[in-house]
């Protein structure tokens, strides 16, 4: 039973070793795109949170949380940031957080800064684990029915993992005609293929090859199109995500109120709808995947909710006041 239990367990790791965490709404999550865009917003400083829940309906859910913050420094062509994430999913409470530290450089190919390089580099510590004690066992079966106070002598080598994670990327962005935007970026994750196995056998957390496109067209003053694209390859596994946004402005005098909303197709999984609304420097996204593959049959087609928020703080302006000076009467 022993021998079963560990070929069982590693083989349900090494499937949720494959793959990295992904999310919907990736164009709202530009850390996990690429460390080249840290800091890259029009802002001084950024924080972005995202929440989902998946295959609710399947098994004990995918629950994911990350926290991101990135600025620019003084001179603006440096810029930092940091990610912390989440996860958690089975009913061995399988874990992992990780923080992410980011480190982004802008680097001007013209006068204009029309056309524009950013390089990124992103290292962190990865902490991996799983409760024991949520496992069921032959030995607790009395002959009627399952006993977890019957102890087991199931012994496992580690139930913890820690690990350190390398990533790197470009990006090429480029300010077209009526300040359109093209841009373009391709990253590779976990550069160093840290062994996340529990085991004394080595299972690489597989490299994740990321290509990310997207086009910013400003139709006219008040309506935005924004369609991307986005391939990731991580060992035999592959994503092809591909969709638009669309956005509708309504300028007042003290404030920016912005309509979003996206469709998108992931290919061979899901169908996403997503919609949020941008009010001056807050921004709230919310998606659905409706599920299209296989899966279906036990998914009843329900896939994963997703939230994103987040606030930009952009450059206090200094107010110039005129002052009238008095004359002086004696």
């Amino acid at each position: 039973m022993k021998t079963l239990f560990y070929i069982f367990i590693f083989f349900n790791c090494a499937i949720l070793f494959a793959q990295d965490v992904h999310w919907s709404q990736f164009y709202d999550n530009p850390l996990f795109i690429s460390p080249s865009n840290t800091g890259n917003h029009d802002g001084e400083h950024r924080i972005i949170t995202s929440y989902k829940d998946q295959w609710r309906s399947v098994t004990k859910a995918f629950q994911t949380f990350s926290l991101s913050y990135d600025k620019k420094l003084k001179n603006e062509d440096l810029r930092l940031g940091a990610v912390f994430l989440s996860d958690q999913v089975g009913d061995g409470k399988f874990k992992t957080m990780e923080l992410l530290l980011s480190s982004s450089y802008f680097i001007p190919l013209n006068q204009k800064k029309t056309h524009n390089f950013l390089t990124g580099i992103q290292l962190g510590w990865n902490h991996r684990s799983f409760d024991f004690n949520q496992f069921y066992f032959d030995e607790q079966y009395n002959g009627v029915t399952y006993d977890p106070s019957i102890q087991n002598t199931e012994d496992l080598a580690q139930d913890k993992k820690n690990n350190f994670t390398l990533s790197a990327g470009v990006k090429y962005q480029a300010v077209l005609k009526n300040k359109s935007l093209f841009e373009f970026s391709y990253s590779t994750f976990n550069l160093n293929q840290a062994n996340n196995s529990f085991y004394q056998s080595k299972v690489k957390r597989d490299l994740r090859h990321t290509l990310f496109v997207q086009y910013f067209w400003n139709y006219d003053k008040k309506f935005k199109i924004l369609p991307s694209i986005i391939f990731q390859k991580q060992g035999e596994f592959n994503e092809f995500l591909f969709g638009s946004n669309f956005q509708t402005h309504f300028i007042k005098k003290r404030s920016t109120q912005v309509v979003h909303f996206g469709v998108f197709m992931r290919l061979k999984d899901a169908f996403i709808v997503k919609t949020g609304l941008q009010y001056n420097s807050w921004y709230l996204g919310l998606s659905y995947d409706v599920n299209i593959s296989s899966l279906q049959t036990a998914s009843n087609k329900r896939g994963g909710f997703e939230i994103n928020l987040r606030y930009i703080l952009y450059k206090l302006r200094t107010e110039n006041k005129i002052y009238q000076q008095c004359p002086d009467f004696l």
